[in-house]
């Protein structure tokens, strides 16, 4: 009986972890974006603006 409760909380814990950091994905998104933004901004101008490439250059599109 015990063992089905705290089975059940645990899945409630899984469950409300995963709801709560579903939204999460699309300001990664934005971050990444921005980031490779940033930093082409920094190559265009050749370090006067944005940002060093600090991250690598991995998935920024040239």
């Amino acid at each position: 009986m015990i063992e089905r409760i705290l089975m059940g909380a645990v899945v409630a814990v899984c469950l409300i972890g995963l709801y709560v950091t579903a939204p999460d994905q699309p300001e990664v998104e934005r971050q990444a974006e921005q980031y490779c933004e940033m930093v082409e901004i920094w190559d265009q101008t050749d370090g006067d603006a944005g940002w060093p490439p600090y991250k690598g250059r991995e998935g920024c599109e040239r």
